[in-house]
């Protein structure tokens, strides 16, 4: 399921732009939207998504940890016959790709989100940039990592987000990750699907809440020179079945 109408989304809406079009640039880097909230009109999204989804035995949520996921996660779950285990993950964030893209104070929201199940972080030891810890082209990585350090603000999770927004605005128009990228972290989210899929019931389901282009990379047929092809687009609290 993609999640519900961001702020940002909403911004950006509109003027004729189309699903899957790029955000308009004016917004695209605005620190204001840096892991933007959803909408008053994407909160009443996912309370209509709630209704059938409890048709639906679904046991175990993964969700994206940037915030208009967790907050689509709540809002679409909180009143779910199944009572789901709702796990936060990683690698379900989006492609660093707009400001909104940029994750937000992790220790904030753990608290915010006490109820959701946080356990695959445990293993960064710096909590503040754990997202470098999911970046799948190395290169990038270092290079992050050596601005932290050269700007001697490397423990600052502010600065941190600030950089990533930069280093997208000087990326633009491409985004600071490929498709190929975002298929590299598709199939280890994959992994961890089938890992807890094993031992459920046949019936059973689990759900994803995450992001456009994620779910175009996952949905895709293939990546030909290093774009994906084939894929599907989904509206704000669409969801599907997909076989993992």
């Amino acid at each position: 399921m993609r999640h519900a109408q961001s702020v940002f989304n909403k911004y950006t809406e509109g003027n004729g732009r189309r699903l899957g079009d790029k955000p308009p640039e004016e917004f695209r880097y605005q620190e204001q939207f840096i892991d933007t909230d959803i909408s008053p009109e994407g909160l009443e999204q996912a309370a209509r998504a709630s209704v059938g989804l409890k048709n639906h035995p679904i046991k175990v949520v993964f969700t994206s940890p940037l915030k208009r996921c967790l907050q689509t996660t709540q809002a679409a779950f909180k009143d779910h016959p199944e009572k789901p285990r709702i796990i936060v993950h990683p690698f379900l964030r989006e492609c660093l790709f707009s400001s909104c893209d940029v994750p937000g104070d992790l220790g904030k929201l753990m608290e915010e989100f006490k109820e959701f199940d946080w356990s695959l972080f445990d293993g960064y030891k710096e909590k503040d940039i754990w997202v470098l810890e999911t970046l799948q082209n190395e290169t990038l990585r270092k290079d992050l990592l050596d601005e932290l350090e050269k700007n001697q603000v490397r423990g600052d999770a502010t600065e941190f987000h600030r950089l990533l927004n930069k280093k997208m605005e000087e990326s633009h128009p491409i985004g600071l990750e490929s498709d190929e990228d975002l298929f590299k972290r598709t199939m280890k989210v994959k992994e961890t699907l089938k890992a807890i899929l094993k031992d459920l019931k046949a019936d059973d389901k689990a759900m994803m809440v995450c992001h456009f282009l994620f779910l175009k990379v996952i949905t895709a047929e293939k990546i030909e020179d290093g774009k994906a092809v084939g894929f599907r687009m989904f509206q704000n609290c669409e969801y599907s079945e997909l076989l993992v």
